[in-house]
């Protein structure tokens, strides 16, 4: 009985060997990537990243933190319109390693368009529109506007209707999708329409946005500066400004200023014109701005390029490149003034602070161009930091 028991065990047990489930294959880590052709990535991975960066092969770029989603657990889909240039990259991955993949290349199609519309400020003197697109480029986009009287206008790719064949149009491409376009002495303008200029109709994307009219101060702006002007210094001239009960702007002041602190005074009010309306956006766009209202792509590369040149071309594009750089930096001091005259506007600091603020501001301004040597030019940055510190402890006072 007991050996028929045993067999009986034993034969059980073989069973339970033969059938035993097979251990479950471990999970793949890292998934094939695949690019499709709108420009947007696929993958699996386990665990998930928090965030990841992609290398183009070909010239190195980076492209950070690539936005998208998990639509499964462990399948990420990034947005599109990401990696429009065919070609190799490579997402660099410690974990698991190194995982490359190819990119067609984008297909057009205008339903990969999107655009969104921030703002629209408009008055007598200039309107000033700031959107964002993915999907074009600055020669692509067409710009349609009403006017209060109900008439419509056209702007594209530099062509303008007959109406507007005069008015001054500046697009600026202040970051890779982010745009502001700025019309100077031209109509008041009641609405915008901005879409691309091959995907026209109801049925394409586009973007529509009612602009915000204020009738402007400027005729009260105009005469009591006017009055100011007649001072003989400039100390006197920014005395005179802010002990008037008008809450001015920095670029109200601005093209005055140039007239008693600029060798030049003409090329002073140019700049003005190509970088005041770069003071309207927020803090992280000004500088963005700024540069590509003076063509500064990257200044290493920029310098790089001038050092490709022989001769005389070589000594002029270094010295071009000087000025526009010298010009920005002193943007940055406008930045700051603007900044300290709407504390003032605001009543979070009393007019002795801002006025010796800009004072001190505007001398370093005309020291800062004749500076004999870069030492010099650094002594000067680090002065106005430090009057700025000197003028925010007046705040509350």
């Amino acid at each position: 009985m007991k050996k028929k028991i045993l067999i009986l065990l034993l034969f059980f047990l073989s069973i339970s060997i033969v059938f035993a489930q097979e251990p479950k294959k471990t999970r793949e880590t890292f998934g094939e990537v695949t690019c499709k052709d709108d420009g947007s990535i696929t993958f699996t991975r386990e665990p998930r990243y928090k965030k990841f960066n992609v290398e183009r092969i070909s010239d190195n770029k980076i492209f950070t933190d690539i936005p998208g989603n998990w639509v499964k657990k462990y399948v990420f889909e990034s947005d599109k319109l990401l990696f429009t240039q065919p070609g190799n990259y490579i997402i660099k991955d410690n974990e698991f390693g190194d995982n490359s993949f190819t990119c067609p290349g984008v297909h057009f199609h205008c339903s990969l368009i999107n655009y969104s519309i921030n703002s629209c400020r408009s008055d007598e003197n200039k309107t000033i529109i700031e959107f964002q697109t993915i999907g074009t480029t600055a020669d692509q986009i067409r710009l349609k506007f009403w006017k209060i009287d109900g008439s419509l206008s056209t702007f594209e790719n530099n062509f303008k209707s007959k109406d507007i064949e005069n008015t001054s149009i500046i697009l600026l491409n202040n970051k890779t999708n982010d745009y502001l376009i700025e019309i100077i002495k031209g109509p008041v303008i009641k609405n915008i329409d901005i879409s691309h200029s091959s995907c026209a109709g109801e049925y394409y994307p586009n973007a529509n946005f009612e602009c915000n009219y204020q009738k402007p101060d400027d005729f009260i702006i105009k005469e009591s500066t006017k009055e100011c002007e007649k001072k003989e210094t400039i100390d006197e001239f920014i005395y005179c400004i802010f002990s008037s009960d008008i809450k001015y702007k920095y670029v109200d002041i601005s093209d005055s200023i140039c007239n008693y602190n600029s060798i030049e005074p003409k090329k002073c009010i140019e700049i003005n014109n190509k970088l005041q309306s770069c003071l309207f956006l927020e803090d992280q766009n000004k500088i963005d701005c700024a540069k590509s209202a003076l063509s500064i792509n990257n200044i290493i590369v920029d310098g790089l390029q001038c050092n490709e040149l022989i001769n005389i071309d070589k000594v002029k594009c270094f010295e071009d490149l000087r000025k526009r750089v010298y010009e920005l930096i002193v943007f940055r001091f406008a930045i700051l003034e603007s900044k300290s005259i709407n504390m003032f506007n605001q009543n979070l600091i009393s007019n002795e602070y801002v006025k010796e603020f800009i004072i001190k501001t505007e001398n370093t301004k005309l020291t800062f161009y004749s500076a004999k040597n870069k030492q010099e030019r650094k002594d000067l940055i680090k002065q106005v930091r430090l009057n700025w510190i000197n003028m925010l402890k007046g705040l509350g006072r």
